[in-house]
């Protein structure tokens, strides 16, 4: 994980699924503190969940 985003927030809408999710993902990968915003709470959910795996593993 990069630090280029590091103390920023990212507020993702659509961040469940697709284009959103990559994002929600790549932000969260260079430091950024992720919100996910979707009309889908399980698919919001599962992208944050992924998210937070991937960041324990890094740490």
């Amino acid at each position: 994980m990069g630090n280029l985003l590091e103390g920023h927030i990212a507020v993702v809408t659509g961040g469940g699924s697709g284009i959103g999710e990559g994002i929600a993902i790549g932000y969260a990968e260079q430091g950024a503190s992720v919100a996910i915003l979707d009309i889908d709470v399980e698919a919001g959910s599962r992208v944050a969940q992924t998210i937070l795996k991937k960041r324990r593993r890094s740490h």
